[in-house]
């Protein structure tokens, strides 16, 4: 049985090459076989020497040779037999285009993996979930720019302690997955575990795909002496993370995680096993709040003197955004994959995002000094708006955002967070108190938590005094490499 790819490959290129050798062979010879005089006439003593100036071309070559060769130029390009053979050089095999079609449909290409080096190759890193997610109906797209300063060295903090591999996959020369493999070395220190990381991994529905983009971390990371691979996961826990397993036709909030359900099965498949999973709520703000709760949260303010920050504008958060920042480094530090933030990264995320937080949704607990002991960071549901704005926010992109914060029906609870000391003490249920009455006041009708452990139980018990839905639920993979 012959090869469709090289049967069709020696069509093509015979049927071309022929066409080309008669149409050089036409140019060359101009239109005299076409008018090429009887034979007969070389008999003719007189016509004889008319002819010979007419079709001498190189002296030495007899007139009757000189006529043969332009007797076959004529039958080969001025003849009906001529025309039989270019009719049947170029139908008899089949039609080039489908011969071309042929031999593209029947090609292996095989994939390749472009390593990530330049800016405009981080770029098409970054845009390859646009294409993928096009059709999707709950993807959020992420600000493109944010993911460029994100996996840019010369920007991000985090590549001080953070060796990094940007990997795309390239099939007939178009993107069709990606995936970055990170080395946090403060983590490693810190919870003395040799784990690499991947993240930013998207692919189309094929195993090929995924399989290669896989296995080729997988070797970088054991060449780096890595005994596992964790992930999804970023730098830090403010990236998205996780492989969503439940809630496929759930938006999410604008940082949260959504793939094609596909995803788990392609993992699972290459030998990759649950670590942890995330849990995800919607929930109900009620009418009124109940008389018990704030009595409650009365009682904690006056036994440990503390008082709620409201602040009305960015400006008169600014000073406490580097103590939240502190907060979280002590009390997210249990939590599972949870690195300690350095300063530079304090300063970066202080920068990066809380020009971007809506103080009016802000709610904070401090004491007699003070001092933050625990905060909740909230911002109307901007999930619609991002995708409407497509990962820009220029030239409509923040119009859609601006928007999206007046008037909000729904809210985005980012960030909690409570110094250890004071977790068993209630301090939350002062800050969520003054969260859901804001809510209340404004109309809001729905808040979403981003993900939290599952295991994270002092989290999920404030949840059982409001109306939730448990809608989404995400899982971090892990792989022994040794």
């Amino acid at each position: 049985m012959p090869d469709p790819v090289f049967a069709n490959m020696g069509k093509y290129i015979s049927s071309e090459n022929f066409h080309t050798a008669i149409s050089t062979l036409q140019d060359m010879a101009g239109n005299l076989p076409a008018n090429l005089p009887y034979e007969e006439l070389l008999e003719n003593p007189e016509l004889r020497n008319r002819m010979e100036k007419l079709l001498t071309r190189k002296k030495g070559v007899s007139i009757e040779d000189q006529y043969a060769l332009n007797e076959l130029i004529r039958a080969m390009v001025a003849s009906n037999e001529g025309g039989l053979l270019q009719v049947g050089s170029k139908h008899g095999g089949g039609n080039k285009e489908a011969e071309k079609v042929a031999i593209y449909g029947n090609s292996l290409m095989p994939l390749k993996i472009k390593e990530i080096v330049t800016a405009r190759d981080r770029k098409q890193f970054v845009l390859f979930p646009f294409h993928l997610y096009r059709n999707s109906k709950y993807w959020v797209p992420p600000m493109i720019r944010g993911e460029l300063e994100t996996l840019n060295p010369e920007t991000n903090p985090a590549y001080d302690h953070c060796d990094t591999r940007l990997l795309l996959a390239l099939k007939d020369g178009k993107p069709v997955g990606r995936i970055a493999g990170i080395i946090n070395h403060r983590f490693i220190e810190e919870w003395n575990r040799k784990d690499a990381r991947f993240s930013w991994f998207d692919t189309i529905d094929d195993p090929d795909v995924s399989g290669l983009l896989i296995s080729t971390l997988e070797e970088w990371a054991r060449s780096k002496g890595m005994e596992r691979i964790i992930g999804p996961m970023g730098f830090t826990t403010f990236e998205r993370q996780g492989i969503l397993i439940r809630g496929f036709e759930e938006m999410p909030t604008f940082s949260g995680v959504y793939n094609y359900d596909y995803y788990p099965v392609h993992l699972e498949a290459l030998g990759y096993e649950k670590e942890i999973d995330y849990v995800e709520y919607e929930v109900k703000v009620p009418g009124s709040i109940p008389e018990k709760a704030i009595k409650i949260r009365d009682l904690i303010v006056q036994r440990y003197n503390l008082r709620s920050l409201r602040a009305d504008s960015t400006r008169e958060m600014l000073p406490y955004a580097d103590p939240v920042f502190r907060v979280i480094n002590s009390a997210y530090k249990p939590l599972y994959g949870f690195t300690s933030l350095t300063e530079r990264q304090i300063e970066y995320f202080v920068k990066r995002y809380f020009s971007f937080i809506k103080p009016d949704y802000t709610t904070a607990v401090l004491d007699q000094e003070n001092q933050v002991l625990g905060f909740q960071i909230s911002i109307p549901s901007m999930s619609r708006a991002f995708r409407k704005a497509r990962g820009s926010l220029f030239p409509l992109g923040w119009y859609h955002v601006m928007k999206a914060m007046k008037n909000p029906t729904r809210l985005d609870i980012l960030l909690v967070g409570v110094l250890p000391e004071y977790q068993s003490k209630g301090i939350n249920s002062i800050f969520m108190t003054d969260l859901t009455q804001i809510a209340i006041n404004r109309g809001v009708q729905y808040a979403e938590s981003n993900a939290e452990l599952e295991e994270n139980v002092k989290v999920q018990n404030f949840w059982r005094y409001f109306d939730t839905r448990q809608h989404r639920g995400s899982r971090i993979y892990q792989k022994s490499l040794v």
